[in-house]
């Protein structure tokens, strides 16, 4: 993430009256607003392993925007660079207030002849009454300054914005510990308070935020007992079910709803030889 982006972050922090004497455009604004987001209060990141961002990244997200939670308003993801095809690792923020949508930009490597510049793409999640997020990933996408992206660059965009979503999910679902901060950066981060340039150097040190019992596994699972096809009258192939996001009805007369992940599993595992699925341990 820019250095200058974070000053001027920090700043809106300090005097929110900053962001109305910026010239800015609506996607800059909205950048900036959500980067300082993250920052408030101090930055938290998550940084999962480019393992986990492959078993994610195939979660689909069967619930409503109205039903997504996250630990904080605003939280960074620190992305392995081997999911963009580079060595370079990359941030993402996710910011969400209750009732409001979910907004996640991924800060781009510059392009060509444009060094220094910020490039982002950003999606913007409101799913209306009766359709999931998943539903509306595909509408969402938005990169600054440029048309739709293809269909490679797209279904990147969608991957990063599943392992985003799903990380906030679970860290919600089981809770987190936060990854205290070296001596110097607690220093900064006390003096930050009343001190504008200790508040623009401790800005920069974010604590790491870990997902409690979060455990990647390579299992087997048992046959499923839904593979029968009844329609066509004929027993489905051996194939993998992907692990999902839904709303499980619960408590009296089954009224109340809760969120509930469905674990990754083999239909039909025992029409061939075993095999390894990658799923997350619930």
């Amino acid at each position: 993430m820019p250095a200058d982006l974070i000053d001027i972050a920090t700043a809106l922090n300090r005097d929110p009256m900053t962001l109305g004497r910026l010239a800015l455009a609506k996607e800059e604004r909205t950048t900036l607003f959500c980067t300082a987001m993250m920052l408030e209060g101090g930055a938290k990141v998550m940084r999962p392993s480019a393992r986990l961002c492959d078993v994610l990244k195939n979660v689909q997200l069967r619930i409503e925007a109205n039903e997504y939670a996250q630990p904080y308003d605003g939280l960074g993801v620190i992305l392995p660079g081997t999911l963009f095809d580079g060595s370079k690792d990359r941030i993402a923020t996710s910011t969400w207030m209750p009732g409001c949508p979910i907004h996640i930009i991924l800060f781009d490597e510059p392009r060509a002849g444009h060094d220094g510049v910020t490039n982002t793409t950003q999606l913007h999640i409101n799913s209306p009454p009766g359709e999931t997020i998943e539903g509306s990933l595909s509408e969402s996408v938005f990169i600054e300054g440029e048309e739709r992206p293809g269909a490679v660059e797209f279904q990147k965009v969608v991957s990063v914005a599943r392992i985003v979503i799903n990380l906030c999910l679970f860290a919600v679902e089981r809770g987190v510990r936060i990854l205290p901060l070296d001596a110097r950066a607690e220093k900064r981060r006390r003096k930050s308070h009343h001190d504008g340039r200790m508040a623009r150097l401790a800005a920069r040190d974010a604590q790491e935020v870990v997902i409690q019992d979060l455990d990647l596994i390579l299992r087997a699972t048992s046959p499923a007992t839904d593979g029968i096809d009844v329609l066509a009258g004929h027993r489905q192939r051996r194939h993998r079910r992907r692990g999902h996001w839904k709303m499980q009805a619960y408590g009296p007369g089954r009224t109340q709803r809760k969120r509930l992940f469905v674990n990754s599993y083999m239909v039909h595992a025992d029409d061939g030889p075993d095999g390894e699925v990658q799923s997350i341990l619930s």
